[in-house]
This record gives structure tokens, sequence and C-alpha cells, in this order.
């Protein structure tokens, strides 16, 4: 089964995971993320998947509409990248994510 879903990570990537998404925008959102953390609590370890919070956001992008979805991209950093480039993204990261915990249980 894990190599069923080992598989469909490799299929997934062979068939153009590697968008034109821009590395700077995940690391400069993972750097707010964390500066927002830090600043809420006192002086505590910080544990945090920038992977899991993104991916947690994109599927509330999806089903947001209007000043709601503007807000989501303004904060998430992507009001400068191509309509849909980032959702496109979302969509095939969630899918890799349905398919690893598919491979597992």
């Amino acid at each position: 089964m894990l190599l069923l879903g080992l598989l469909s990570l490799l299929v997934l990537q062979s068939e153009g995971f590697s968008t034109s998404f821009p590395d700077e925008t995940i690391a400069e959102f993972s750097v707010n993320v964390y500066n927002q953390l830090r600043a809420a609590g006192e002086d505590e370890n910080i544990i945090f998947s920038p992977l899991g919070i993104s991916i947690a956001m994109g599927m509330v992008e999806l089903g947001a509409h209007g000043s709601t979805l503007k807000e989501i991209r303004h904060a998430m950093g992507y009001e400068g990248l191509k309509n849909g480039n980032e959702r496109s993204t979302k969509r095939q990261a969630t899918l890799i994510y349905y398919y690893f915990v598919q491979s597992i249980h």
C-alpha cells in the first residue's frame, strides 16, 4: 500500500507538480507566520508546519469569494501571482496529501 502511495506521488510529480509558484512567496509566508507566532508567545519553543498552514488556507481559499478571497490572497502573499496559479499548486499539494494518507491506512 505504501508503494502505491509513493508511485502516486511520482506520477503527480511527473505530471507537472513543479509549477511556476515562486519559492519566495512560500518563504515569505513562512517567515511572516513565524514572526506572528513569536510575537504572540513568550520565550517558548515554536513548532509549526508552513506547508500544513498553507494547504489549510488553500482549502479555505478555494471556497472564498469577493473581499474574503482578496484578504486571503493578500495574507498568503498571492496578490502578485497570476490568478489560479496558487490554486493549482494547492490542489496538487492536497492531492499528494490525500494519496499519502490513503497509502498509510
